[in-house]
């Protein structure tokens, strides 16, 4: 492992820092950070729940859609 396991933060830490607490630090929280009417709505589809894969599962997982600002960018099946 390249890691060590101390230094870790759960699932949970992990997405809040990249959705709602990013958003709060550069003080877009009213527009970002969180699926909501109104929010930017930036996200993908993937074809696994992340919170059950391993970190080398994460790298091999499929993304199948990715949206932003709440329209389909990319879809795996229209490659």
């Amino acid at each position: 492992q390249t890691f060590v396991n101390k230094e870790c933060i759960s699932f949970q830490k992990a997405m809040a820092a990249f959705t709602s607490e990013a958003a709060y630090f550069s003080h877009e929280e009213t527009f970002k950070g969180k699926l909501d009417k109104g929010y930017l709505a930036d996200f993908i589809i993937v074809s696994n729940q992340l919170e059950t894969l391993t970190p080398h599962e994460l790298l091999h997982m499929d993304v199948l859609a990715t949206f932003l600002g709440g329209t389909c960018v990319y879809e795996k099946n229209n490659e």
